[in-house]
């Protein structure tokens, strides 16, 4: 064997475990993202149910959610504040259910969002609170509004 020849095997060598070192980087980035995606699944699955238990243990959390929900400016100013904030944070979820979809037994779809937008309350929330969202948002929070069909009874 020439030194030609050691040469091109070498390189040849080199190009197999660079090809080698790239597959297992992707496979190995592939890991994390799934279970990167699977702590943020968990961590909105905690935060739901974080917020169900705020409403079901204090009544005052329950009052606030659903009078506001009814009518926002029938709350004293704390309430509505209060209110607001369980709001943002309900919009925010939205936008987790967008990506992570129905969380099997949780309610977290997007047509459960739309119900709680759709009420007159969100809708006052709204007015004031949609500054605090990305324009895209904004737009498809308006159409959930805008295409709102609730009937009193279902309020």
């Amino acid at each position: 064997m020439t030194l030609e020849d050691a040469y091109f095997i070498s390189q040849i060598i080199a190009a197999v475990a660079i090809v080698a070192s790239l597959i297992y980087a992707g496979l190995q980035f592939r890991t994390f993202a799934k279970q990167a995606r699977e702590a943020r699944v968990a961590a909105y699955a905690n935060d739901l149910q974080t917020f169900r238990h705020a409403i079901l243990s204090d009544r005052d959390i329950a009052r606030i959610y659903r009078d506001g929900l009814a009518d926002m400016d029938s709350l004293d100013p704390l309430d509505q504040w209060r209110f607001g904030a369980m709001m943002q944070i309900m919009t925010h979820n939205w936008t987790l259910a967008k990506e992570f979809g129905e969380l099997p037994g949780l309610g977290t779809g997007p047509a459960a969002f739309g119900w709680i937008a759709q009420r007159p309350g969100f809708g006052q929330w709204w007015v004031r609170g949609r500054q605090v969202f990305a324009g895209p948002i904004r737009d498809e929070i308006d159409k959930v509004i805008a295409e709102g069909k609730v009937t009193h009874a279902e309020r």
